[in-house]
């Protein structure tokens, strides 16, 4: 299988759709109680696994990747992250929109919504060649990521503490080689089809932050020991929805593989819109009070907004600015 995969390509348009999705129905959770909580439940368990795996799996050179860390990653963070701030001064001051202004942040160090992860991937490629070094990687970054959520300082942890508890799934993608993926593809689909259904179990039974990554044990309000062990069968249900994914995904090239092939500008394109623009749209239609329709009109929403933000010519024009805001602080190589 080649490094460019449209499978791993359709993967990362999957999950940022579904990143979206979770985003945008969290805004009415108040609303709809238990049946959003299992929605997402059921999301947050394959997504951001999902995609840190398929991240490491691109990161096959930790030299190159260590190099191009400040240019691919660090930099766009810095940018999404301060437009970000921007527009959560607009939108506080305009009161706009009915959802916890509480996801913002002013401060460049504390990231913004879903821009934690743009920290973690820094983090990662930067440091993937002493993380290689070690006797067990991942069974280290496991380790790693049970420790780091007993600290009671949660206002930080969703970027540091994310760093750990997501490090597992990133080197996992880059341990996996094109064989491993053909013997995941190879089971029959049927096997993939089952567990894809048996996932709604844990999202059904096991509590709401069983799962989480960006919070502590303590803000979770689940005790140190049960929050470990609710961490390590969260890898284990994570680690098989994975497989799952890349079990059921399609290889041909679709218009998936557009949203993945741009998934830096799609992604941070669905964190502005999602669920803020999508909220300020529909703030004075009926459909609140229709949780199918409304759910069916998030779905909907945010396969569009990905497919508009997946032109080419938006990730170059953005790759244009990151080189020119990187030729401003370095020397030309």
């Amino acid at each position: 299988m080649n490094k460019r995969s449209a499978l791993f390509d359709n993967i990362k348009a999957v999950m940022l759709i579904l990143v979206a999705i979770g985003h945008t129905i969290n805004a009415y959770k108040a609303d709809y109680g238990d049946i959003c909580r299992i929605i997402m439940q059921y999301v947050y368990v394959i997504h951001m696994p999902a995609f840190s795996f398929v991240t490491g799996y691109f990161s096959k050179d930790p030299e190159k990747g260590a190099h191009k860390a400040v240019k691919s990653v660090l930099i766009p963070f810095i940018i999404f992250n301060l437009a970000y701030s921007f527009l959560s001064v607009f939108l506080t001051y305009q009161a706009s929109g009915k959802w916890d202004f509480s996801i913002y942040r002013s401060c460049i160090l504390l990231p913004s919504s879903a821009f934690y992860y743009l920290v973690c991937v820094f983090f990662w490629k930067y440091f993937q060649r002493d993380l290689m070094k070690l006797r067990y990687p991942v069974a280290t970054a496991i380790v790693m990521s049970l420790l780091v959520s007993l600290i009671d300082d949660n206002r930080y942890h969703i970027a540091y503490g994310s760093v750990f508890t997501l490090m597992p799934f990133f080197l996992l993608g880059v341990y996996c080689t094109g064989e491993h993926v053909k013997k995941i593809r190879s089971i029959p689909r049927i096997f993939g089809a089952v567990m894809l259904v048996l996932a709604v179990i844990p999202a059904v039974f096991l509590p709401y932050h069983y799962r989480n990554t960006r919070y502590t044990y303590e803000f979770s309000e689940i005790a140190p020991v049960p929050g470990m062990l609710y961490r390590l069968l969260y890898y284990l249900i994570a680690s098989c929805m994975i497989a799952v994914v890349i079990n059921l995904m399609t290889e041909k090239r679709c218009i998936l593989s557009r949203i993945g092939e741009n998934s830096i500008f799609v992604y941070a394109g669905l964190t502005f819109t999602a669920p803020h623009l999508y909220v300020a749209i529909v703030r004075h239609l009926p459909v609140r009070q229709n949780m199918p329709l409304n759910i069916l009109l998030i779905i909907i929403f945010c396969t569009i907004a990905a497919l508009l933000f997946s032109f080419s010519w938006e990730r170059k024009a953005f790759s244009r600015l990151t080189d020119g805001i990187y030729g401003i602080f370095f020397k030309e190589e």
